[in-house]
């Protein structure tokens, strides 16, 4: 098939028209009119439970895996594995949250690697799924293990060379 005759945001296009925005569109509309205090969510919830290729019995569930305190800290998983989030964190009342993203985590915590991995073990009981490569990769020892930052700078470094 010749690069003139395949498009594939055409084809991106009709998928999205055909498989979801019909469902997305009810979704939203319904959304609307009954204007929830938390969309997100909400439209979460409506898409699980309507979901045409659902199985009969999908039900949206919330597990509590842990209850976070002054000073405690979350999300480093999705960091340390390069992965997208496993958990939502939801506060009870008023909390101020640091927020650091991908690079900032690595430049500021790259030496702090070595406690969060140690620290990983605890979170087996959270049902994280990780293959053992995966693990092994995070638990590896603190001298194996580069920043995000210093594989950035080495692969800039093999370009020049090049």
């Amino acid at each position: 098939e010749s690069a003139l005759t395949h498009n594939p945001g055409a084809e991106a296009r009709a998928f999205l028209e055909a498989k979801i925005v019909p469902t997305l569109t009810e979704g939203l509309t319904t959304m609307c009119k009954r204007m929830p205090d938390d969309p997100f969510t909400w439209l979460a919830h409506w898409l699980v439970e309507h979901n045409p290729n659902a199985q009969a019995n999908a039900v949206w569930t919330e597990n509590v895996v842990g209850r976070l305190s002054v000073g405690d800290y979350f999300g480093e998983i999705a960091l340390l594995t390069n992965k997208p989030r496993q958990s939502t964190v939801k506060a009870i009342g008023l909390v101020k949250v640091l927020f650091l993203d991908r690079e900032c985590f690595n430049r500021l915590c790259g030496p702090l690697f070595a406690i969060l991995r140690r620290n990983m073990s605890k979170y087996d009981s959270y049902n994280v799924q990780m293959t053992d490569q995966e693990k092994a990769e995070i638990m590896k020892p603190e001298e194996e293990v580069k920043t995000q930052a210093e594989e950035d700078a080495q692969e800039a470094a093999d370009e020049a060379e090049a």
